[in-house]
């Protein structure tokens, strides 16, 4: 069970409206940062990102807002 149909059960709503909790919180993640530098050593990266990205300019190179496909 993906985050949509969570959301969809526990919250009795259609997650295919722009108003949803599901969109609106995809929303948020579309501007959030990909990678964080904690006190220049520690570098703290979201799992699934390809192994295209080599150097932290790769990440600052994204264009935001990110777009998001819901595949299912």
């Amino acid at each position: 069970m993906g985050f949509g149909d969570e959301c969809a059960f526990k919250l009795k709503e259609d997650i295919d409206s722009q108003y949803s909790f599901f969109n609106r919180v995809n929303k948020l993640f579309e501007k959030m940062p990909l990678a964080a530098l904690l006190e220049n050593s520690v570098l703290c990266i979201h799992g699934g990102l390809g192994s295209n990205l080599s150097r932290l300019s790769d990440f600052g190179a994204i264009p935001k807002p990110l777009v998001i496909v819901h595949d299912g």
